[in-house]
């Protein structure tokens, strides 16, 4: 398993360190690195990521602490470790107890104190990332991870099959791949163990609400990454109204 970590940092040699530091650890990593908070968001909201590690005084208007709130909308229960010369325990109150940080780091630091907070945070993203749903025709089946997962579609009446649209692994891009169902999308729901990871948007759709970039009023679509462009329904727009 590779794991993908973003760094939120304005100095290049906390960048570098934290980045040795990953290196150091015997896993499979790839590190994504920002400067700012919008640069951060794009790539958060382009990659999946499971750890993140975030300095709160950054060289513009915006903190860490403002990130963290906003990709708290889409990864709620993702690790974040912040590495901070800001050690006031007011922003460690509002980190731990408003953000739900797993872990505050005072600059300077030493590297067995980022090694034990990664260590910890890697269970945490392997538990997120075992979180699986499995999909079968005929004589295949196949076992998607929840994360992967873009949008499903239920074929036209009578077909009893849907059509998974999802990020692979083994090529970098996504892929479709038709599988049958018994009756109807409430059935493919109730396979996800977690009811935040994907939700209805149309009787004939299923999309994951972490990939949701957007909202064409004229057509009545939802914009997700890669300009993936799917049909949302009247009745089912308050499942997806706080990602919009």
């Amino acid at each position: 398993m590779t794991f993908s970590f973003l760094i939120l940092e304005d100095e290049q040699q906390f960048i570098n360190k934290i980045d040795s530091v990953i290196k150091s650890m015997d896993i499979n990593s790839k590190v994504l690195t920002a400067y700012n908070v919008e640069e951060a968001l794009k790539k958060a909201y382009s990659t999946a990521i499971d750890v993140f590690l975030v300095d709160i005084n950054l060289n513009e208007p915006r903190t860490g602490l403002d990130f963290i709130r906003e990709v708290r909308e889409e990864y709620p229960l993702s690790p974040v470790i912040i590495i901070s010369a800001l050690s006031e325990i007011h922003h460690k109150i509002t980190a731990f107890n408003d953000l739900k940080v797993l872990g505050y780091i005072d600059k300077p630091f030493e590297n067995e104190q980022v090694i034990t907070d990664l260590l910890k945070a890697l269970e945490i993203a392997k538990i997120i990332n075992n979180r699986t749903v499995t999909f079968k025709r005929q004589n295949f089946a196949r076992t998607y991870r929840t994360k992967d997962i873009y949008c499903i579609q239920r074929m036209p009446k009578g077909k009893k099959r849907i059509v998974v649209t999802a990020y692979d692994e083994t090529t970098g891009d996504l892929a479709t791949d038709e599988f049958s169902i018994k009756s109807s999308l409430a059935e493919v729901l109730e396979l996800f163990l977690n009811d935040q990871d994907v939700v209805r948007c149309h009787q004939s759709w299923i999309v994951n609400p972490k990939y949701i970039r957007g909202f064409d009023v004229n057509k009545e679509e939802l914009i997700l990454v890669n300009n993936i462009k799917i049909p949302l329904g009247d009745t089912y727009k308050h499942n997806v109204a706080s990602f919009i």
